[in-house]
């Protein structure tokens, strides 16, 4: 992945600036609702777009409306 002057996120620091877990950020790749593309060595990384698309989820699911279809994210 070629960063350029993107700032990009690991799962570590995308899980905290959302106030989940790692696990809760793999989740949401595992279904498809952010997306993650990975170093040679294997870390996950996240543009700012997929950033704003997991706070997005979490806020949705935390106001008690959960579900929801993909078109409802940024």
């Amino acid at each position: 992945m070629d960063t350029g002057e993107i700032v990009v996120e690991t799962t570590g620091s995308l899980a905290r600036k959302v106030g989940v877990s790692e696990a809760t950020i793999r989740l949401y790749v595992k279904n498809g609702w952010i997306e993650s593309s990975r170093t040679e060595d294997g870390r996950r990384l996240y543009r700012p777009t997929e950033v704003a698309k997991a706070r997005a989820i979490y806020e949705k699911r935390m106001s008690g409306k959960g579900y929801f279809t993909p078109k409802e994210l940024p």
